[in-house]
């Protein structure tokens, strides 16, 4: 009986015609963090939204999609484009909404989550450097880069 068994990290398919093989690489420290909150977090088979089209965005709808979610990309990530979807789901399907902070503003994600009336999780990707502010976002969960975090406590 084969395994059910799902490898989240590097994976390498090999097909025995001699095909060229699939590579998946994920940042180590990211990655792992973001499989263990969407692990704890949320249940296999929810849906969730996933804003942005950079690379990693994509990455981490490509963690999330291993994690057994359901994974809707959002590639334009406008703040009307944004509260038109998020408006959209009247039955309260989308459990959590992605966001890399770098490239989607975290506190449109929350006014547009807030005007809808949605109990979404707010998921935030704050690990680039510099940290952006999330005062006034009210994200769910942060995962940042903990030297951006004591460069920030340093300066206060």
């Amino acid at each position: 009986m084969p395994s059910r068994q799902r490898h989240l990290g590097p994976h390498v398919t090999t097909q025995p015609t001699g095909h060229c093989a699939e590579i998946r690489i994920f940042p180590s420290a990211t990655g792992t963090a973001w499989q263990a909150i969407l692990a704890t977090a949320l249940a296999p088979r929810d849906r969730v939204l996933v804003l942005g089209s950079d690379g990693a965005a994509r990455a981490w709808g490509q963690i999330a999609h291993q994690a057994g979610l359901r994974v809707e990309l959002l590639e334009t990530s406008t703040p009307k484009t944004i509260a038109r979807r998020i408006g959209a789901d009247r039955f309260g399907m989308l459990k959590a909404v992605l966001v890399v902070a770098d490239h989607v503003d975290p506190h449109v994600v929350r006014a547009a989550l807030d005007t809808a009336f949605h109990d979404a999780l707010l998921l935030v990707d704050a690990s680039t450097a510099p940290a952006p502010d999330l005062a006034g976002a009210h994200a769910d969960i942060v995962l940042t880069d903990p030297r951006a975090g004591l460069a920030r406590l340093a300066a206060e």
